[in-house]
């Protein structure tokens, strides 16, 4: 593996920053579908019928859609950060160049693809990270 070619870290920086204003533009909508009509019609007339099951589970689901999107915002502005810090492209965890085509599939990756694999078979190695 070898350090990133200035046109890679350029096109990778631009995806970031491409996907971070797709991301805040969903966060909005989201946020703001309290204000729709046909949503608001939809959660009431689940609470209407005393299905308190689904209409849990209907929010639950925005819950867990908007943490996602929230965690997959705050990765992407670490990354950002690790490319003006000249730290972007290297494994937090061992500290070897990531695989650019890790980078293209997941360019908010902190890992190489060798630790992110050991951490998930040992979830409690995170904590040494953060």
């Amino acid at each position: 593996m070898s350090e990133l070619l200035a046109t890679d870290l350029a096109d990778l920086g631009e995806r970031l920053r491409q996907r971070r204003q797709e991301l805040i533009a969903a966060l909005r909508q989201r946020l703001h579908q309290a204000d729709d009509e046909v949503e608001m019609a939809l959660f009431n007339y689940f609470a209407s019928l005393d299905d308190a099951a689904t209409s849990s589970q209907l929010a639950d689901y925005d819950v867990a859609q908007l943490s996602h999107e929230l965690a997959e915002l705050r990765a992407i502005d670490l990354a950002i950060g690790r490319i003006a810090a000249d730290t972007y492209g290297h494994c937090a965890a061992c500290g070897v160049p990531i695989a650019l085509d890790r980078l293209r599939a997941q360019p908010g990756a902190l890992m190489c693809l060798a630790c992110q694999e050991e951490l998930e078979r040992q979830p409690h190695r995170m904590r040494k990270l953060g």
